[in-house]
């Protein structure tokens, strides 16, 4: 079962109405029968398909062209534009942003992890979103001690031990949606701003004033399907942002 928050809607055009005052998140599976990648295959520019096509390995190949598929897809219901006209930058940092007039007022962050895939989207504030899965063999108490702030390690010392593998988690991926909203991913040191461990409530604690005051940014656990863990982040939110979600095809609880 999926932790309590927001429902997932069905993806359609009202859903992915972008404003200033929510941020949607889109989940969708980086799996699809082979006519289905070929037929996604026809919304990509040639050098997404150029790299689409570097991969060696059949599965990989066809989940890059399912994941930058459905990017398109969720701009091209956001801006109104058909999905295979967008066109794409980078900014200083290298995070991806739309080019032209329908990319002037969108921002949007995408991440995935094994077979999930998530792209947030907002008007004129920066966004990050963050996705993992939690595999048992993840060495987490070593990158815990290496990259946490001492008090967000404190904190998930105070959890239930059972609690405490799925709390790193919820912290990392906190952690790394801010650092992709700023654009600076790992450029910028982690233990600089302090996230909460909980898992229903996200919040930035404490941050380096680079970052802006912590009630400046909306922080916020992401439901998603057993076995991931979430998060999305607006900068200039002041944690008076909505989260709405959307699923393409199916609950993400299945």
């Amino acid at each position: 079962m999926a932790m309590p928050g927001p429902s997932w809607d069905a993806v359609s055009a009202s859903a992915l109405r972008p404003s200033t005052d929510a941020v949607i998140v889109v989940a969708c599976r980086l799996e699809a029968p082979p006519a289905e990648v070929q037929a996604l295959r026809q919304l990509l520019a040639p050098d997404e398909l150029a790299r689409a096509d570097r991969f060696r390995a059949d599965p990989l190949r066809d989940a890059f062209v399912v994941g930058r598929a459905h990017v398109r897809r969720v701009l091209g219901l956001a801006t109104g534009c058909p999905p295979g006209s967008l066109r794409f930058g980078a900014e200083p940092g290298g995070k991806p942003r739309l080019v032209g007039p329908a990319g002037e007022r969108l921002r949007f962050s995408v991440a995935h992890s094994r077979n999930l895939f998530l792209c947030a989207v907002i008007l004129d504030r920066a966004v990050g979103v963050d996705v993992e899965h939690v595999d048992a063999g993840t060495e987490w108490e070593e990158i815990a001690a290496r990259h946490l702030a001492e008090r967000e390690r404190r904190a998930l010392a105070t959890l239930p031990a059972a609690a405490r593998q799925a709390g790193f988690f919820d912290c990392w991926t906190r952690k790394e949606a801010v650092v992709k909203a700023t654009g600076e991913g790992f450029t910028r040191q982690l233990d600089s701003f302090v996230v909460s461990v909980t898992p229903d409530h996200g919040e930035v604690l404490s941050c380096d004033p680079s970052l802006g005051t912590p009630d400046s940014w909306f922080l916020s656990p992401v439901p998603i399907s057993p076995g991931y863990r979430a998060a999305v982040a607006v900068r200039g939110g002041y944690q008076r942002i909505a989260l709405r979600l959307a699923w393409w095809d199916a609950s993400p609880s299945t």
